[in-house]
């Protein structure tokens, strides 16, 4: 279950280093010191936690809770990105699918903020 949670941690931040690159401007190198860096940042606590023995499953849950929290982050550039006639030309996104998106968004934000406090407050306050 930790190598799951661990795995889709590395996916997600890859997808964000992705997309920061390209709001930056910047060529994406998978083999750039700066993702190297990443893939260490990432693989660190799931190390500490098999070395300390902690409940795999709360972890896992916990993982995923963190990592639910950088879903938003990934999204807002998307959309702001996808609207810019700069970036998209042509193809960008129209009314509809930006209402939709932005709609989505505060959905995920809000899910987000109950899943926080479900897991940090489980019998309320």
């Amino acid at each position: 279950m930790l190598v799951a949670g661990l795995s889709s941690s590395i996916t997600s931040s890859l997808a964000t280093a992705n997309v920061v690159t390209g709001y930056l401007g910047k060529p994406e190198d998978p083999h750039s010191r700066l993702y190297r860096f990443g893939m260490v940042v990432m693989a660190a606590p799931a190390v500490l936690l098999i070395m300390i023995g902690l409940n795999a499953y709360r972890a896992l849950i916990l993982s995923q809770v963190v990592l639910s929290l950088q879903l938003p982050l990934t999204i807002i550039p998307l959309l702001i990105l996808t609207r810019r006639r700069s970036v998209m030309g042509d193809l960008r996104s129209g009314n509809r699918t930006m209402v939709s998106g932005w709609l989505l968004a505060a959905i995920i934000i809000g899910l987000n903020v109950f899943l926080l406090y479900q897991t940090f407050f489980p019998k309320g306050l």
